[in-house]
């Protein structure tokens, strides 16, 4: 199991975080059908889901959510092309732990999102 204290878990979303980039986001998925499936499964259409907040009180994870315009450099560059996704990092370095495809299968469900990701960081 890995160490809970030098572990850090990023969760990436296709879209931008500023006011503008929230408009955007919001205007493609109403108006183009675009979609984030990480945004599914954290958001209702506007809003947190309530189910996310209390999940995210009861992992055993730091998870930290993170907009495009909001990463690193490094971790913007380990994630380009690839978000949204779920991504770890320890003393060796990033590691996808959820990439796009496994998070449109988790379809927007909270407690499988959660599921999986404990299984995945009890593998690594």
């Amino acid at each position: 199991m890995p160490n809970n204290t030098s572990l850090k878990i990023y969760c990436i979303y296709n879209a931008k975080g500023s006011i503008l980039g929230e408009i955007t986001y919001l205007w493609k998925k109403l108006f183009f059908n675009f979609d984030c499936s990480l945004c599914n499964v954290s958001h209702n259409t506007i809003t947190k889901k309530q189910i996310w907040k209390k999940e995210m009180s009861n992992s055993k994870y730091k998870l930290e959510m993170l907009h495009l315009d909001e990463q690193p450099e490094d971790l913007q560059a380990f994630t380009e092309g690839t978000t949204p996704c779920v991504v770890s990092k320890d003393e060796s370095g990033f590691k996808l732990i959820m990439s796009e495809n496994q998070l449109k299968e988790i379809d927007g469900c909270v407690h499988l999102f959660f599921k999986q990701l404990n299984n995945k960081l009890l593998k690594t």
